[in-house]
């Protein structure tokens, strides 16, 4: 199931200071790659290879 709705966080600290006292709203969406490569493929593009990995290579 395709989730529509924002994922709305409030988060404390920042990417490189967890410990700093600055506060903000995150707000994300989830898109799954089905999702994206059916509306590339809409879109005229030409997908040949899509490779996944267990790792960041």
């Amino acid at each position: 199931m395709i989730q529509i709705e924002a994922i709305i966080e409030e988060v404390k600290g920042t990417y490189a200071d967890k410990a700093s006292n600055e506060n903000f709203e995150s707000i994300t969406w989830n898109h799954p790659i089905s999702e994206v490569l059916n509306e590339l493929i809409n879109r005229g593009i030409n997908i040949e290879l899509l490779d996944e990995f267990n790792y960041s290579p």
